[in-house]
């Protein structure tokens, strides 16, 4: 005797459900690369801390330190890389310059499906012709 459509549409749901269980960590094999970059016209040290949230109001830094970005004298922009090996996923991003506190940014950071075998986030020091302080951008 064969399966009713009732048992068929129950197995495969089943099915499915086990297949999906795993899908949290899709991107676990992603890492993340950070390039800072200073467009400003004077050096800086930029603080940069990744913090993972791990449920709840919980929250575990994952990276912090302080980065020397030297001035681009002739050229667009310096780069710094950051050498950390992160999972690409979910982070809080927070950033202040150290030579001047009140110049700070904070982002959310989300794993992009299609970028590839690394996701991507760039720091950028800028700073507008006419404006007194340099600011913080996240692309």
């Amino acid at each position: 005797m064969g399966l009713s459509r009732r048992e068929v549409l129950q197995l495969g749901s089943g099915l499915i459900a086990i297949g999906m269980a795993g899908c949290t960590n899709i991107l676990s094999n992603k890492r993340l690369r950070i390039e800072i970059l200073n467009f400003d016209t004077a050096s800086h040290k930029l603080s940069l801390e990744v913090i993972s949230p791990t449920g709840g109001n919980n929250l575990a830094p994952v990276l912090e330190k302080m980065y020397d970005l030297p001035d681009p004298n002739d050229e667009t922009a310096t780069t710094v890389s950051v050498k950390e090996d992160l999972p690409a996923k979910k982070y809080l991003i927070r950033t202040y310059l150290g030579d001047n506190p009140s110049v700070r940014e904070n982002f959310i950071f989300y794993a992009n499906q299609e970028t590839g075998p690394e996701a991507e986030l760039y720091v950028e020091v800028r700073r507008d012709v006419n404006d007194a302080e340099p600011y913080i951008v996240f692309r």
